[in-house]
């Protein structure tokens, strides 16, 4: 019998040519940047709303400890004459003073007085608060200032009150005054580039009547101590 001659065997090999290697490489690299970019979108866009959601938090921490401090403001009064005797209660339209309870962290023992006010420097104005125990000497004893809030175009205070000849109104000055404003009022305008706001902040002192005072009834209100 004849032998078969046999016929070697011919393996088609499937591959990509060297221009089909480069243009996938080129599309993978087009998606990779793609992806890329919005994931780094997506993180700034996740970091801006996170720093937001931070400030608005440290805002609302801030006007709870100013309104729990102004609702506990003590109306201590100072005897003088006639047109002396007033309330240890000093409010301006960008800076306010006034007796309270030591804040907790402070040390929370005995008063203090709170000074709450605006501070500008070259590029910037803050909201800072210093706080100086009522026994202490002067000033040089208030504590370091505490930014409350910075990058702001404008502080304003305002107050609302009256008295028995005048309707209680809204003013921007309350000092001298014989008992506290039933309203204190702070509105900060932030600047533009900020990105946050102040929402409306107002608080009502709720002690009315100075424990140590004398009461005269002819005027309704303290002789002093």
């Amino acid at each position: 019998m004849p032998l078969r001659h046999r016929m070697p065997y011919r393996y088609s090999q499937a591959g990509f040519t060297l221009i089909e290697l480069l243009v996938a490489i080129t599309v993978l690299g087009l998606l990779m940047a793609l992806l890329f970019a919005n994931i780094q979108t997506a993180t700034k866009s996740w970091l801006s709303t996170k720093a937001r959601f931070s400030d608005a938090d440290d805002i609302r921490h801030i006007q709870t400890f100013l309104r729990m401090q102004l609702s506990q403001a003590y109306p201590k009064f100072i005897s003088g004459d006639a047109t002396t005797s007033h309330i240890d209660f000093d409010g301006q339209e960008e800076a306010l003073v006034f007796l309270a309870p030591m804040p907790e962290a402070s040390g929370g023992a005995g008063l203090a007085y709170i000074k709450i006010a605006a501070q500008r420097d070259a590029e910037n104005l803050k909201l800072i608060m210093t706080i100086r125990p009522e026994l202490a000497w002067d000033e040089i004893s208030s504590s370091a200032p505490i930014i409350l809030a910075s990058g702001l175009k404008s502080i304003r205070f305002s107050f609302y009150g009256g008295t028995a000849q005048q309707a209680p109104e809204w003013t921007g000055q309350w000092a001298g005054k014989p008992e506290l404003p039933k309203l204190v009022r702070l509105s900060l305008q932030f600047d533009e580039e900020a990105k946050t706001s102040w929402p409306d902040f107002v608080a009502a002192p709720k002690i009315a009547v100075d424990a140590g005072c004398v009461y005269d009834p002819l005027t309704n209100f303290c002789q002093g101590r």
